[in-house]
């Protein structure tokens, strides 16, 4: 038997056929395509490249101002709830489809 194998220490009953076909099924593939977008797909594209990345960046400061206001109010002591308030995921997520603006509403909801 192979010592340096983990999964054949687990298990006496697992022979090295079954071994080989374990780790082919817990292999992750990646695949990557190229494409070739026309210039009008190419400007949308973008456009919704860059709407994601702003929401992405605007939201990600939200939170970090939430978390150095929480900070600040840890070293003087004063919550006003008794603990800290954090602004979660599911808050921006739901908050967003109300406060969408022009960009944000020519991107599918799916991909924002």
């Amino acid at each position: 038997m192979d010592e340096s194998n983990p999964l054949l220490l687990l298990s006496p009953a697992i022979t090295k056929n079954m071994f080989s076909k374990i780790c082919r099924c817990l292999i992750i593939r990646a695949y990557q395509f190229r494409i070739y977008p026309k210039k009008k797909q190419e400007v949308i594209l973008n456009r919704t490249l860059t709407t994601c990345r702003h929401l992405y960046n605007n939201a990600l400061a939200e939170r970090k101002r939430q978390a150095d206001l929480n900070r600040l109010k840890k070293q003087f002591d004063v919550f006003p709830w008794g603990k800290p308030e954090w602004i979660y995921y599911e808050d921006q997520a739901n908050d967003l489809s109300g406060s969408k603006t022009d960009f944000q509403k020519g991107v599918h909801s799916q991909v924002l």
